[in-house]
């Protein structure tokens, strides 16, 4: 008996509330084991081009330099975010500018 289930979905079933249980499911169980999840995506050739250039100028190997990059731009974008929320707090919290 496989561990997970398996369930086919059809156009704009992505929603469906089983599915994104399983999907949860799946993601504490990788967390749990320590295991890595595969991200894959497309890009065009004059993508790939110049990350691969880009990787070669930091002598890293393009997948690293894609991790790394990423990894680095999701931080930044987090702690922007949460500066942002922060300081919407606390002029809410302070009308008069004070």
């Amino acid at each position: 008996m496989p561990k997970y289930k398996v369930k086919v979905l059809s156009v704009g079933q992505d929603n469906d509330p089983e599915v994104l249980e399983m999907q949860s499911q799946g993601d504490r169980d990788a967390e749990q084991e320590g295991a890595e999840v595969r991200v894959n995506f497309r890009w065009g050739p004059e993508q790939l081009a110049l990350v691969k250039q880009a990787a070669r100028v930091q002598g890293l190997p393009y997948q690293i330099y894609i991790k790394k990059a990423l990894y680095d731009r999701a931080k930044a974008d987090l702690s922007e975010h949460y500066k942002l929320v922060e300081s919407a707090r606390h002029m809410a919290s302070n009308p008069t500018g004070a």
